[in-house]
């Protein structure tokens, strides 16, 4: 597939610079394609492929505290900005051998199990640091490991959170193959 969408260098460059000290290696590469969590969302909102587009991995070891603290470098560096989308794409269950077993009653009691308690902590009132502290004990959360076995469909939602530190503008939950999955979006100042 091909989403030949342009870069956005400046804003590259001055996001390189925002994530700088996180205490993780912070390196541009400039010749890898976008991972299909950028262009699948972006092809169907943008299907001319008209906006500058700039990605930003996760880091390896999944640490909720840091992705929370790379949305908000992110927001920082953005702030000067007009009209900058920060997508964080992502499932909020992502458990394919559970997809597979539709009518397994235990993956269908951890799937309800861990979006009631994201509901919980998107969408209802917390301070930010009550509910990104939730956010980064995520794993303590019944059903959690059952709905994440690797967490790097969720970590798109701390680096999110993590911009916005707020409650969704909107929030909806849905059925995909039989599982309860969660889309938030934020409206950032």
């Amino acid at each position: 597939m091909k989403y030949p969408v342009s870069g956005a260098p400046q804003l590259a460059k001055e996001l390189l610079s925002g994530l700088q000290g996180l205490g993780v290696p912070v390196i541009e590469e400039t010749e890898r394609g976008l991972d299909h969590g950028v262009f699948v969302p972006l092809a169907i909102m943008y299907p001319e492929a008209d906006i500058p587009c700039v990605q930003i991995s996760l880091q390896r070891d999944y640490n909720p505290e840091l992705h929370l603290q790379m949305g908000e470098r992110i927001a920082k560096t953005i702030t000067h900005l007009d009209n900058v989308l920060v997508l964080g794409s992502g499932f909020s269950f992502h458990n394919m051998a559970a997809f597979r077993l539709a009518d397994n009653k235990e993956a269908i009691k951890s799937n309800l199990e861990f979006e009631n308690w994201l509901e919980q902590v998107l969408n209802t009132p917390l301070s930010k640091q009550e509910r990104a502290q939730r956010l980064i004990n995520w794993q303590s959360v019944p059903g959690a490991r059952d709905c994440h076995p690797s967490e790097e469909h969720l970590m798109p939602l701390h680096v999110a959170y993590g911009a916005a530190q707020s409650v969704p503008i909107a929030f909806k939950q849905v059925s995909v193959l039989q599982k309860k999955a969660t889309f938030a979006l934020w409206a950032m100042a």
